[in-house]
């Protein structure tokens, strides 16, 4: 038994053993070509005042530095948290007085919940050394004559986005 069990294996082993491939010529040839690409993002460092301080209506600038953006593309700062009067609330932690401040964009139009945009710098207005700048205008409403004496204070929070003109 061990004998056929032997020679079984044996036969087996012959059977596997490596064979060398040979491959024919081929007489057909093609070329062609692939489009290869990268997208580079749109990059800018955007500076926009951290206190604004309102003694009296006022003009504030936003600036833009080391600015790469593609043609035909937009940098947006977009106001996002603005109440039902289009403007954000001022309030003081002893009274129950509060002013509304709005803003206006540097073409003049007002800032409102439907267009939040507080400034659109285009490609085509950013300087070769990549700077830029828009300003806004800021209004307080209310009557402050008969208000509580002391600081009022509200927070505007803002998105900046980056991406293709549009009106």
């Amino acid at each position: 038994m061990k004998k056929i069990l032997c020679m079984l294996m044996c036969a087996a082993l012959l059977l596997a053993m490596p064979m060398s491939a040979f491959a024919a010529d081929c007489p057909y040839s093609a070329n062609g070509e692939s489009v290869i690409s990268k997208r580079v993002y749109s990059t800018c460092t955007i500076s926009i005042p951290s206190i604004i301080e309102l003694e009296n209506p006022e003009t504030w600038s936003i600036m833009v530095s080391d600015a790469n953006v593609a043609i035909g593309e937009t940098i947006k700062v977009k106001i996002t948290n603005l109440n039902e009067n289009n403007a954000i609330s001022l309030t003081h932690p002893n009274s129950d007085n509060v002013f509304n401040v709005q803003f206006t964009a540097q073409d003049g139009t007002e800032v409102t919940q439907y267009s939040p945009y507080l400034a659109r710098i285009t490609s085509s207005s950013i300087s070769e050394d990549g700077t830029a700048g828009a300003s806004f205008g800021v209004s307080v409403q209310g009557d402050t004559d008969i208000a509580k004496a002391g600081i009022y204070e509200g927070r505007m929070q803002y998105e900046v986005i980056i991406d293709e003109y549009w009106e």
